[in-house]
């Protein structure tokens, strides 16, 4: 996975916003999808489309070893590329993203990120050899956002920017609302308490 930005407080918005006007939420969060199209069709390039490592190839999608690994097919490995909205809340930084990018494809993931950790499991030879051969983790993922997302920022930001301006408008409303409301109930009370205490009719 990788994500394309974070801004802080957009998760709280967009579920404001969901709630407040589904409709106008599906479209926000559709430009964001939008504009961020080209980075995925961009860094499902960057999959190489055939020999990513000797003897991991597929003739199909789906292929497995016996061992039930998944080997690798590099149209699967370009198509698996897709842009998501929203995510799970960072704990490190209290942030969530707003877009990001997901490898769908299970050999395209373990291409991508293979190597990240120190585990060797069953296959200890697979990732000195794909390191040797593709780069470091990510080879194609990160990379790719990195390169490509100033691009889109304006379009993303200006999203962000029409949900904020709905979401603040309308909890606005609601505190002049809840102001009114207990403007009222206080008069009343004051009202109550004079007639009963006080002078009937001040």
């Amino acid at each position: 996975m990788a994500a394309v930005t974070q801004i802080d407080g957009i998760k709280r918005v967009l579920q404001e916003l969901y709630y407040l006007d589904r409709s106008l939420h599906k479209t926000i969060t559709g430009r964001m999808r939008t504009a961020a199209q080209p980075i995925a069709d961009y860094v499902g390039s960057l999959f190489p489309d055939s020999d990513a490592l000797s003897g991991w190839e597929a003739s199909a999608s789906g292929q497995r070893t016996k061992g039930g690994f998944p080997k690798y097919y590099g149209p699967s490995a370009r198509k698996g590329v897709k842009v998501r909205t929203g995510g799970r809340v960072n704990r490190l930084t209290g942030m969530a993203p707003v877009v990001k990018l997901v490898q769908t494809d299970p050999a395209g993931a373990v291409f991508d990120i293979s190597g990240r950790l120190s585990t060797r499991g069953s296959h200890p030879n697979f990732i000195p050899n794909l390191r040797g051969k593709q780069g470091e983790a990510s080879r194609a993922m990160w990379p790719g956002v990195l390169s490509k997302f100033p691009a889109i920022e304006s379009e993303i930001r200006a999203a962000v920017a029409e949900a904020e301006k709905v979401v603040n408008k309308s909890l606005a409303a609601g505190a002049e609302s809840r102001t009114a409301k207990q403007s009222a109930f206080a008069s009343a009370r004051s009202r109550t308490s004079l007639g009963r205490f006080g002078v009937r009719g001040i």
